[in-house]
């Protein structure tokens, strides 16, 4: 044991396991559209991952002091301390890039790759054992738009609305007159709370918004293109 605690190696390979596998990706993810309160989960699951990778380190360090070797092939041994840490490391802050994450959503969502000349890219997912939500928004150029919606196979048959200044869709609110709203030609629904900021869940200028439900989904979704904007927004809904 009194091995274990001189090897500074195994301490350093730690903390930097700490700030890759954990601190950055959580920070990435926050800056790039999952608000603070929506991070619960992910630090739970986060904090258990960086126990489980810090005693696989540990067992590791503990079957070294026993193997007996040159000094030299022990320290060319130590240093797998640090690229382990840099490999799982890495590849946490690589799954946390927002490009990534977006495409892994829209894979899920039965929809085409996120398009080349995709920028301004936000994502946010939460899950529970029986229900889930994802959101993802993007600008794009509006001809990577129109292949994208080409190629995405979740929208081949579905049903879409068109809305403009004239046909609006709009939030109930306590000032909203339910006799007139059924008379004006906007459509309108109950705010989501659970939306995040940055997802346009109104829609006052011209866009499409599609419904859509891929397999394994068990709630209807939406994908709303923006059209002035070129902002494309997909909600997917599990459970």
């Amino acid at each position: 044991m009194k091995r274990l605690i001189r090897n500074k190696s195994i301490y350093l390979s730690i903390v930097l396991l700490f700030l890759l596998y954990f601190a950055a990706p959580i920070k990435l993810r926050q800056v790039t559209g999952t608000p603070f309160n929506s991070l619960g989960m992910g630090y739970v699951h986060r904090a258990f991952g960086f126990c489980f990778w810090c005693f696989l380190l540990y067992l590791y360090g503990r079957l070294l002091n026993r193997i007996s070797t040159s000094p030299r092939k022990k320290d060319a041994l130590k240093s797998l301390y640090l690229v382990f840490a840099v490999l799982i490391g890495g590849t946490s802050i690589y799954n946390s890039l927002p490009s990534v994450r977006a495409n892994w959503i829209l894979a899920s969502g039965q929809l085409a790759r996120l398009p080349e000349s995709a920028k301004e890219i936000k994502a946010l997912t939460w899950y529970t054992p029986f229900s889930g939500e994802e959101y993802l928004r993007f600008r794009a150029n509006p001809v990577d738009i129109k292949s994208f919606l080409e190629q995405s196979p979740v929208l081949e048959h579905a049903e879409y609305e068109e809305y403009s200044d004239k046909k609006m869709r709009l939030f109930f609110s306590s000032k909203t007159d339910l006799s007139i709203s059924s008379r004006d030609n906007h459509e309108y629904f109950n705010k989501k709370p659970t939306a995040p900021v940055w997802y346009m869940q109104e829609i006052r200028d011209i866009a499409k918004r599609y419904r859509i439900r891929p397999k394994g989904y068990n709630s209807a979704g939406e994908l709303i293109v923006e059209e002035r904007t070129n902002l494309v927004f997909i909600k997917l809904i599990i459970g």
